[in-house]
């Protein structure tokens, strides 16, 4: 197995700001960094991640965890996958470990991309059709070896490569880059006689493929079908690149030549959608890298159509839309032949809000002055302004239907009013079976309280005060963490005590090490961890004597909880002895029930 110091090594040379900030737009908040949480939709940022404790937790749907989590859920890769992504990331090299693993099946189709990306690589170099081909286009040489353009002949020569590379038939097939002809029980390759585009992850591994034909025969374009290691739905083309570039805005085109002919221009915050209409997704993924985009799609009816999709999903999830309009030409790539690339960046730059756009575009399709269609037109609208929730944009958005339709402001607030009265009836009752799921016993909430001052305490100043206190508290009381009701919870403090003892410099590091293929643990580390941050001991100028504070109530509650439950065995003994006339026993039962109500009436509790 990898040895936990080369796991340590790799945890330490990934920052998890650093690692995060690959997927995630990150703002400094006090000692910690906010974002929306790219695991669950949501308007207002619950995403924490904290440098000094290298955690990330999300207190809207509960994930949390450190940097190898993270990759692990934003990937959707195991533990030993994850360790070995963030060591590539960070230089590290680990390949004598590597047989002490089965590979997973997503590495071996990443293996096999990386062989087919090799292969079209050599055969476009081989060859001079493909060479030809992309000048005529106005793609520089640059540009292809930006984009690690390739080339597949006809016949089966991928296949042949893989099989000299040891890889199965089936694990060829599950990669998609080979199909079987049944009938006469051959291989032949999914890509031949076309030009290759690799698609990357943003760790620029190669995950996909995509090839398009040299001629006008159909179909023009074809595409990886869905994988292990890929969804069309869930991956931008070019994204590895673009987001080096996101700071004010991305854009959006819709094919892989019109993204390779604006970034080999100069325009390289450019990504595409992979043979799909813009999901749900791929907007999801736009907003952690930018607030704006910028919707440059074909001028014809398809790709007016497809800009309104794709910004009706990007404006519903809080992006700013912008729509690029132009004339003379059908897409972005004849529109840069025949009018240059300055041009167009007068056309990105005058991008229209894309609530002007969709509005202008009704106009087009039906007469405006029809009192009916303008309802239509407003209805739909009025959709769109109530699936947001930042006021402003819902304030101005109202003021700019009403003036583009000429309405008084009003009656556009009469009918988004309306709407979302009709939101509000679907949706009551669901905050009252949260909050019932989220009640928990005092006791287990005491338990919790221990542990989380516990973890809070690791690499403070005052670790060893809280420490001792916690421990030699609940000596005193009689209370053994060992019967906590919480298995995680028995866990965690029988691991801090334990590095306590052996006087361990990073305790809570050594923890997280221990555990760190263990999700739930791991996850209850960075909550606790992770509360700190947001409310508990924060308006208290003392923090020690908070903790001191919290750990002698929850003690006490236990405590109290203990002893209630040993009066009432002994009632239930009691009552048993008498019912045998078993006169002596009930004398000792008697008297140990008196020295246990003696003891919590000097503590001032009630007996039940």
């Amino acid at each position: 197995m990898i040895p936990n110091e080369i796991i340590e090594q790799i945890k330490d040379s990934n920052d998890i700001v650093d690692v995060i900030s690959d997927y995630v737009s990150l703002k400094k908040a006090g000692a910690s960094y906010k974002a929306l949480c790219p695991f669950h939709q949501e308007k207002t940022p619950s995403f924490m991640v904290s440098s000094q404790k290298q955690i990330f937790h999300c207190f809207g749907c509960g994930v949390g965890g450190n940097v190898f989590s993270f990759i692990q859920k934003m990937e959707n890769i195991n533990f030993i996958e994850s360790v070995k992504l963030l060591a590539k990331r960070a230089g590290i090299t680990i390949n004598e470990y590597k047989s002490e693993y089965k590979s997973s099946e997503k590495e071996k189709i990443l293996a096999i991309n990386r062989v087919a990306l090799e292969y079209f690589r050599e055969q476009f170099f081989k060859n001079e059709k493909p060479g030809k081909y992309l000048k005529l286009r106005g793609i520089t040489e640059e540009a292809v070896e930006e984009f690690k353009l390739g080339y597949a002949p006809e016949g089966n020569g991928l296949y042949l490569r893989l099989k000299e590379k040891k890889f199965s038939d089936d694990i060829i097939l599950k990669s998609w880059l080979c199909r079987k002809i049944e009938s006469e029980n051959t291989f032949i390759d999914n890509f031949r006689e076309r030009l290759i585009f690799p698609i990357f992850n943003i760790f620029s591994e190669p995950i996909a493929f995509g090839g398009r034909v040299f001629d006008d025969s159909l179909p023009k374009y074809i595409n990886s079908a869905d994988t292990p290691v890929f969804m069309k739905g869930r991956n931008l083309y070019n994204l590895n690149n673009a987001k080096k570039y996101s700071e004010e805005f991305l854009v959006l085109v819709e094919g892989y030549m019109d993204a390779i002919r604006l970034f080999s221009e100069g325009i390289k915050n450019v990504v595409a959608t992979l043979g799909t209409a813009l999901t749900e997704d791929q907007a999801k993924i736009l907003k952690r890298y930018t607030s704006k985009v910028v919707i440059l799609y074909d001028m014809d009816e398809a790709g007016r159509k497809s800009a309104i999709r794709a910004g009706d999903i990007g404006f519903k999830i809080g992006l700013e839309i912008l729509i690029a309009h132009y004339n003379g030409a059908k897409d972005p790539d004849d529109f840069i032949k025949v009018n240059g690339i300055s041009a167009m960046k007068k056309v990105i730059n005058e991008s229209i809000p894309f609530i002007d756009y969709k509005i202008d575009f009704y106009k087009k399709q039906g007469d405006i002055n029809n009192t009916y269609y303008k309802e239509k037109i407003l209805n739909q609208m009025v959709e769109l302004i109530a699936s947001v929730d930042n006021l402003v944009l819902i304030n101005d958005s109202v003021k700019k239907v009403a003036k583009l339709l000429s309405l008084d402001t009003s009656i556009v607030e009469k009918y988004l009013n309306k709407k979302n009265k009709n939101l509000n009836k679907k949706n009551v009752g669901a905050d009252i079976t949260g909050d019932l799921k989220l009640q928990k016993r005092a006791i287990d909430m005491a338990e919790r309280a221990i542990v989380q001052c516990a973890l809070i305490s690791l690499g403070s100043i005052n670790q060893d005060l809280i420490l001792k206190h916690i421990y030699n508290r609940m000596k005193m009381a009689d209370i053994d963490y060992k019967k906590f009701n919480n298995k995680i919870f028995i866990e965690i403090l029988s691991s801090i005590e334990k590095y306590y003892i052996a006087k361990e410099k990073n305790i809570l590091n050594k923890i997280q090490l221990d555990y760190i293929e263990n999700e739930e643990i791991i996850n209850l580390i960075s909550k606790l961890l992770s509360e700190e941050e947001k409310e508990i001991y924060k308006s208290d100028k003392n923090k020690t004597t908070k903790i001191i504070q919290v750990i002698n109530d929850c003690v006490d509650r236990i405590e109290k909880e203990k002893l209630s439950k040993e009066v009432k065995l002994l009632q239930s003994k009691i009552e048993e002895a008498e019912k045998i006339n078993d006169y002596e026993s009930i004398s000792n039962f008697l008297k140990e029930k008196q020295k246990l109500v003696k003891l919590i009436k000097k503590r001032g509790d009630d007996i039940e």
